[in-house]
């Protein structure tokens, strides 16, 4: 499993992407990636990357869980 490089470069949203593989839904290796925080399982860390399409279905899946959750006081 790749690393990202570390060659970063700043996207229209200010945030460093790099090239690299996603470690969200499509795997793809090779593409701009952005750290989106650390990752554990089973006691073992891990830099975890996500590509602008699946960071995009991750972010849309948690307006939906707000959405669905969220009540008013």
């Amino acid at each position: 499993m790749a690393s990202a490089s570390r060659s970063p470069h700043r996207n229209h949203d200010g945030r460093e992407w790099v090239a690299g593989m996603c470690w969200l839904y499509c795997r793809r290796d090779g593409i701009p990636v952005l750290w989106l925080g650390p990752v554990s399982s089973h006691g073992m860390q891990a830099p975890l990357f996500g590509c602008e399409l699946c960071i995009a279905e991750l972010e849309h899946m948690v307006w939906q869980y707000f959405e669905a959750n969220d009540s008013p006081l």
